[in-house]
Order: C-alpha cells, then structure tokens, then sequence
C-alpha cells in the first residue's frame, strides 16, 4: 500500500523536467504552422491582425493540458502564447506561460483589466511574473507566475 504512492511520487519528481520540456518544446514546434500564417498575413497586408478571436481553434498545441494559443498584438509585432502545465510538485502554486514574438518583443501579463486600467508606462511595469527567460528556441521566452 505504501510502495505504490511513494513510486508515483518519486516517479513524477525524476520525469517531471524531462517531460515538462519536451511538452513546452513540442508545442512550441506545433506553433509553427500559426506563425507561419502570422507571417503570410502580414506579407500580404503589412501588418498582423487587430485580433484573432473564434469559437474553433484552428491551431493545435496537440500537448495534453495545453488547451490553445492565444494571440494578442503588441506594438508592431504580436505575442503569441500557451500555458505550460506544471506537475503538481514542480514549483507548486507556479505557472508558466511561454510567448513567442517575433521582435524579441516578449510580454506577459497577470491580469486583464491592467490593459484597460492602467498606462502603457505602468503595464510595463507591473507585468507580474517573478522570473522569465529565453525558453530554447528563437523568439520565444517564458514567464513565471505565482
């Protein structure tokens, strides 16, 4: 009775890196096809869409807990993002969003209503992740979050 809860404990703390980076890298890679489709957009108009809100998602992480990518404009680029599902003893309270942007440009925010309240001097200021960095593949970054 104890040696089984204590194998999947100590199962998920030795897989837990492992699987968390290849799932982050295999969605990032999945993003592939949506960004390419950013690009011919913007060839055709010279600028990337005001926004990109549907009821079908036509764009797949295809990563178990990874539910879609989320589009937003940002300046003359775009943020292009996932949440990174975490294991339950990995950082716990933590979450990780990755974004992706063409300029380098990477932002990730806390909260919505910080667009609507606040200046774009304090957006930048009050992003709300405690860590971010480059997350291994051109353009993109990660943010954590508590």
């Amino acid at each position: 009775m104890v040696i089984l809860p204590v194998g999947l404990m100590l199962a998920q703390l030795i897989l837990s890196g492992p699987v968390t980076r290849f799932s982050r890298n295999h969605a990032m890679k999945n993003a592939a096809g949506y960004i390419k489709d950013l690009d011919a957009y913007h060839n055709r108009y010279r600028r990337y869409p005001a926004g990109l809100q549907a009821m079908y998602k036509d764009y797949h992480p295809e990563v178990t807990g990874v539910e879609k990518y989320y589009y937003q404009p940002h300046g003359d680029f775009y943020n292009l993002s996932f949440e990174q599902p975490r294991f339950l003893l990995d950082n716990i309270g933590t979450r990780e969003w990755l974004v992706y942007n063409p300029g380098d440009e990477n932002r990730a925010y806390s909260h919505t209503s910080w667009f609507l309240l606040l200046t774009p001097e304090q957006l930048e200021q009050s992003q709300g992740w405690y860590d971010s960095a480059n997350a291994g593949q051109k353009h993109w970054k990660y943010f954590l979050f508590d």
